[in-house]
């Protein structure tokens, strides 16, 4: 793989006990050919006093690929208890087992018998698994080759290695080098860590009329990092409003992950608000950093007495109106008169209410004066425990009024005009963008809720499981396309796919009929014999030639690797003889041949063969081909019919070798 493409993420986490550090491996293996499995990591960790972790083995890795990206470890602390600011380096090495590499062509030097690749690869290529590499491709010089050595030109950027066998030829075409190789590689990172914690700043008030207690957070949560002013990206609160003691039956606390929390029906005396928030903020460097602040604030609530005993005072004049209603037809006039005008009074504090209008506090203190006034001593004796504030105007049953800043990119404003709130909420597009950024990219495909994945694979698909109503991982096979069958009749070793017509679709059938193989046969046969010896064979399978027209091709790659006696070749179907060639090498580096031979049916017993013949004595020179026809008969195409390619030498131990048998069809 390229260095380049090697990457780690850094996450300083301070709101863990203990707080410790994640480094992620980002690297997009699976995308550039390397399966997950062959891939374990160790890291090195250096803080500013020292190193605080050394793996030096990858016999216990800190990540193995496979099942994990990321690695976690404690961050050490200082004398107060305090992570230790300053440089932190992050080393993390990499080791790839049989990574595998393919290389087009970029030359061949037949005098230093070298391939010649593009890129410096040497420390791969000497690194390479049992010390073989392979040329893959169509031309003379594909196959397995033994490295001798390696070495690197700087001056045009490429790689040569020098083979242990002989290079046939100088014709590469679109030929490729590959091999495998068990690689390092190695990526370091830089963290300055420093940072002061932002301050929490909570607005406290209350207001008696309406029973209400407001706490609003209105912290910025800027925090200094390192001398840069950081807004954080993620901001997480629980807002706790703890009533006072002394309330029977006791009064639950209030939490809640808002900014700006309201809490009706309140009592005097002292509430504890507490805010704990969690803020993560994101380091020019990409790494993040996540910490919590805390802040605790005591608030009293001081209502005034007769506001305090407003509905007992009302409810006492009430009850001496019907107490002389009776008995004393003059006192009860006059209660009946004060509670006429108190309802107008309160009638009045309603309307500015719900008006907006500017009096509101001023009819309340009229109404106040008016009701004490008659010697209202409703409240009776003074007392210590909380007394419960009634609302003079309504502004709800113990409900919570939320109206949260969010701090994840969403600002929420309010206007209130009597009993009606308006909100506006605003959405900040870049905050946005870097929380999507920061935390959507670390998250694994397992971690959404309707995908269920087990024992992941290289190559596996997403399919839909409606049973569990998931996205669920799958191996999957050929046989999972619509149109193709292979479990009505299983296929076997060397079987290709056929069309059915019948069922319209594609079902395993034995290679031949209806179909036949392009074979590549590149190992080399050779023999030493004076008398023809077979050196490739290939059976045309019965009813390949089914039809007039229909025709089988074979190339053969024939060399001689002897300056030393005559070697002889010839082709023959079944005992017919098609093809002789006859080579006699006069320079070195020796000898090749090609023959293409192409039998083509005439009749249900006659075919023709057509055969081509190039020889060169010199690899960069090929002679001018030569082409016979030869008639064949006798011949029965719904059996098998055998091409043989026979050689022999008029000097013991110089062999003839037949290099190459590729054989294809119109059947195909």
């Amino acid at each position: 793989m390229n260095q380049n493409l090697f990457d780690i993420s850094v996450s300083f986490n301070l709101q863990n006990s203990p707080n410790d550090v994640t480094i992620t491996d980002n690297t997009p293996y699976v995308a550039n050919g390397v399966a997950l499995s062959l891939v374990v990591g160790k890291f090195k960790l250096q803080n500013p006093v020292g190193i605080f972790h050394d793996n030096t083995s990858y016999t216990t890795p800190d990540i193995t690929r496979l099942s994990s990206d990321h690695f976690d470890h404690s961050l050490p602390l200082d004398g107060l208890n305090r992570v230790f600011t300053g440089d932190y380096t992050f080393q993390y090495k990499v080791q790839i087992t049989d990574e595998p590499f393919s290389f087009s062509l970029v030359g061949i030097s037949l005098p230093l018998n070298s391939f010649i690749i593009s890129g410096n690869y040497v420390a791969q290529i000497l690194n390479a698994t049992g010390g073989i590499l392979n040329i893959v491709g169509y031309s003379a010089v594909i196959g397995t080759y033994t490295i001798a050595s390696a070495t690197y030109n700087s001056v045009n950027n490429q790689t040569s290695v020098v083979v242990s066998e002989i290079i046939p030829s100088s014709n590469y075409g679109t030929d490729t080098m590959e091999w495998e190789a068990t690689t390092e590689y190695t990526v370091t990172k830089l963290e300055n860590f420093c940072y002061t914690e932002p301050e929490i700043t909570l607005n406290v008030t209350h207001d008696c009329k309406y029973s209400q207690l407001i706490s609003e957070d209105v912290s910025t949560y800027i925090a200094d990092i390192c001398g840069t002013q950081l807004s954080p990206i993620v901001i997480s609160r629980v807002h706790t409003i703890k009533a006072p003691n002394g309330i029977t039956p006791p009064v639950a606390d209030v939490v809640s992950s808002v900014s700006k929390l309201t809490v009706n029906n309140i009592y005097t005396r002292t509430y504890n608000i507490l805010m704990e928030t969690t803020v993560t903020y994101l380091l020019s460097t990409g790494a993040t950093l996540t910490m919590i602040v805390s802040a605790m604030e005591e608030h009293d609530v001081d209502c005034d007495d007769g506001l305090c005993c407003i509905y007992q005072c009302i409810a006492n004049l009430y009850n001496k109106w019907l107490e002389y209603k009776g008995t004393d037809l003059r006192e009860a006039t006059r209660y009946q008169e004060k509670l006429i005008k108190i309802m107008g009074k309160w009638m009045l504090v309603s309307i500015s209410s719900d008006c907006g209008k500017s009096d509101q506090d001023q009819q309340i203190s009229d109404l106040i004066q008016l009701i004490k006034s008659d010697d209202c001593y409703c409240c009776g004796k003074t007392t210590d425990l909380p007394v419960q504030v009634i609302p003079l105007i309504s502004g709800g049953n113990n409900d919570i009024t939320t109206v949260s800043t969010c701090g994840n990119g969403i600002t929420v404003t309010t206007n209130i005009v009597g009993n009606t709130t308006d909100y506006q909420v605003c959405l900040d597009t870049d905050l946005l963008v870097s929380y999507f950024t920061s935390t959507l990219e670390n998250q694994s495909l397992g971690d959404h809720s309707d995908v269920n994945l087990s024992g992941e694979q290289d190559l596996q698909v997403l399919i839909y499981d409606s049973a569990t109503s998931k996205w669920i991982n799958y191996t999957f096979g050929i046989h999972d396309l619509h149109d193709v069958d292979t479990v009505t009749v299983s296929p076997s070793n060397g079987d290709v796919l056929k069309w059915n017509s019948t069922t319209a679709k594609w079902e395993p059938g034995a290679q031949g009929v209806n179909g036949l193989l392009l074979l590549n046969d590149v190992s080399d046969d050779s023999t030493t014999n004076a008398g023809l010896t077979t050196l490739k064979s290939f059976d045309i399978p019965a009813n390949t030639l089914s039809s007039d027209g229909d025709y089988v091709e074979v190339e053969v790659w024939l060399s001689v690797t002897s300056l030393t006696g005559i070697k002889n070749f010839k082709a023959l179907l079944n005992a017919a003889s098609i093809a002789v060639g006859v080579m006699s090498p006069t320079s070195s580096p020796y000898t090749v041949g090609y023959w293409n031979i192409k039998i083509t049916r005439l009749t249900s017993s006659t075919a023709s063969a057509e055969w081509t013949y190039m020889c060169s004595n010199l690899w960069n020179t090929i002679a001018a081909p030569f082409v016979s026809f030869i008639a064949l008969s006798s011949l029965d195409f719904t059996t098998a019919n055998t091409l043989y390619i026979q050689g022999s030498t008029d000097t013991a131990g110089t062999p003839a070798t037949c290099k190459l048998l590729r054989v294809k069809s119109n059947k195909l």
